[in-house]
């Protein structure tokens, strides 16, 4: 969890700005939070202005009815824009793959991008829920999604839908350098709906 420090001190301000902010995503007033936990209007007011320090299970209770994790309640603010710069990535190595992850996670968070390194053995077929994109920057990539196989040269993309199996693999004896980009559905009922 980026901006988390278990050694530094809570601030209460910061979390109390946290619970309330998620309290009017809701859209409830903090008479509506106290009937949904049984704690009373005032105290809930002052853990949100900062003024009183939260015991674990009111932390917990209001994680509950929130529907996050008690870990999200200490997330860092998402910043408006988060700037990757090139010479600070740094090579992961996984699956047979090297990748350097291009953009940051954050609790709102619907995707991720990567830059990965693709060698000619053969790699582990995935399938999660969302979708992906991806393009060759360098070399040949064969792409393998459900019972079809494309070879893509550098400048092809593809786009496909994540939950299919899929896998890639260099073409050639040569690396092969691609950008995916992944999207997590973060709602999958409304798909049903439209």
């Amino acid at each position: 969890m980026d901006g988390f420090n278990l050694e530094s001190p809570i601030n209460f301000k910061q979390l109390g700005k946290r619970l309330g902010d998620l309290r009017e995503s809701q859209q409830w007033t903090l008479d509506e939070l106290a009937a949904r936990t049984g704690l009373s209007l005032s105290y809930l007011s002052r853990v949100e202005t900062g003024e009183r320090q939260p015991s674990l299970t009111t932390l917990a209770i209001l994680a509950q009815v929130y529907g996050v994790t008690l870990a999200a309640l200490f997330e860092p603010e998402d910043e408006p824009c988060i700037v990757i710069r090139g010479d600070q990535t740094v090579m992961q190595q996984g699956n047979a793959l090297r990748y350097a992850k291009l953009s940051r996670r954050s609790r709102d968070a619907s995707l991720q991008a990567l830059r990965i390194t693709v060698g000619t053995n053969e790699i582990v077929r995935y399938a999660h829920e969302g979708e992906e994109w991806l393009y060759v920057l360098s070399g040949k990539l064969r792409l393998s999604v459900g019972d079809e196989h494309h070879e893509l040269s550098a400048g092809d993309a593809a786009h496909f839908a994540a939950r299919v199996p899929h896998s890639f693999t260099a073409a050639i004896e040569q690396i092969t350098e691609i950008l995916i980009v992944a999207c997590v559905t973060k709602h999958p009922l409304l798909t049903s709906y439209l």
